[in-house]
């Protein structure tokens, strides 16, 4: 039996007309607009469940599975850019947010909210594949906000609704890297800016790091299991970055020790985040500048290279 109706959470009534059913677009290419029932938002064919202000606007045959991230983001330290920072590091301006509708997809722990509520925009659209979202929305509660679960490749938005949207080291983990930037840039508007920054690029640590992950498949073992094993290791690693054998793992890998990361002497929690980052995560491709470029050719934007990432602007 259907909960009594309620009124809609204001949070989602900001942004209602502005969203768009993800299956029916998936399937036929339609915007079909979302509509509130009193219980959770729903198109005439499909529904979709509301928790707290979080809508999980997935595909309806996603909505209940579990990602491997959602008990591992918990777990990773949390340092906040700055604005001034992330701006060099993306190759933005502040005037190019203010009183902008931004979506920033892939939202992890929230460490890039402040930052750019900072900049004055006039509404910020966060989204994860995550359900781990739904306690980032408790601690924040500015009115500018709105959380929402969905997949970056199915985007559960109107063509041309924001000004700039940000993939901050999340377009890589996606299931297709190529559909979730053409999906980022259909809900900009002409002139918007599609900004990917932190890309898994193709190196040689990276590269040892995919084939370690398809090796041991942690990922798909009990999670338990999956944990201790990597603390074990990330304690030996450590180990070696504080005595400086970390150069000799990077040249000949030593039996039982994954590759974790290559920046010598930080501490066990720094290499233990790495660790759950790499190997607990599914969805990890590597991708080149060649690849972020021709994507930008083949949708008709503007590319520049940023000092890290890359800027796409919608003709």
């Amino acid at each position: 039996m259907d909960a009594a109706p309620k009124e809609m959470p204001a949070r989602l009534q900001a942004v209602l007309p502005w969203l768009i059913c993800p299956q029916t677009w998936a399937r036929s290419g339609r915007e079909i607009p979302l509509q509130w029932d009193g219980v959770r938002l729903r198109s005439s064919a499909f529904e979709y469940v509301v928790t707290g202000e979080v809508a999980n606007l997935r595909l309806p045959f996603d909505q209940q599975s579990a990602t491997s991230y959602d008990d591992i983001l918990g777990d990773f330290p949390v340092v906040e850019p700055s604005a001034a920072q992330v701006l060099t590091a993306t190759g933005m301006q502040a005037a190019d947010f203010k009183d902008t509708k931004v979506l920033l997809v892939g939202t992890a722990q929230g460490i890039d909210i402040n930052w750019i509520l900072s900049l004055q925009p006039r509404a910020l659209v966060c989204l994860d594949y995550s359900t781990f979202i739904e306690q980032v929305a408790q601690r924040n509660d500015d009115g500018r906000l709105t959380f929402l679960v969905g997949d970056a490749c199915d985007l559960p938005f109107a063509s041309g609704t924001f000004d700039i949207a940000l993939s901050m080291g999340c377009i890589q983990h996606t299931r297709s890297p190529e559909l979730a930037a053409q999906e980022m840039m259909r809900v900009l508007r002409s002139g918007g800016k599609l900004n990917i920054a932190n890309l898994y690029s193709r190196n040689e640590h990276n590269q040892r790091i995919s084939m370690l992950r398809h090796k041991y498949r942690l990922h798909e073992i009990a999670r338990d299991k999956a944990k201790a094993f990597l603390r074990r290791n990330a304690m030996l690693y450590t180990i070696l970055a504080m005595t400086g054998l970390w150069r000799l793992h990077r040249r000949f890998p030593f039996p039982g020790i994954l590759q974790y990361s290559n920046l010598p002497k930080q501490s066990f929690s720094f290499y233990l985040a790495n660790a759950e980052d790499y190997y607990l995560a599914f969805y990890r491709h590597l991708t080149s500048e060649a690849e972020v470029r021709f994507w930008a050719d083949r949708l008709g934007g503007g590319y520049d290279r940023t000092p890290k990432g890359h800027l796409i602007t919608k003709r």
